[in-house]
C-alpha cells in the first residue's frame, strides 16, 4: 500500500520498478493505492472458497 499520491511512482515508468522490486525479492509484487485499503483488507477477511480449501487441506497435513 502506497499513499495515492505515490501510486505512479511506485511502480515506475512502465511498471519499471514493480517489476525489480519483484524480480530482486521473488515475491509477486501488487502495489495498490491506500484508497483502496478497505476493500483489500475486506477481501482479507473474507477469503473465497478455493483459498479456503487450500488452507483446510494444509491445516489436515
Amino acid at each position: 500500500m502506497v499513499p495515492d499520491y505515490q501510486l505512479s511512482l511506485a511502480i515506475g515508468k512502465r511498471g519499471q520498478n514493480a517489476r525489480l522490486a519483484a524480480r530482486l525479492t521473488n515475491f509477486k509484487i501488487d502495489i495498490k493505492p491506500e484508497s483502496e485499503r478497505d476493500a483489500v483488507m475486506a477481501e482479507l477477511e473474507n477469503p473465497t472458497p478455493a483459498v479456503e480449501e487450500v488452507v483446510d487441506a494444509f491445516e489436515e497435513e
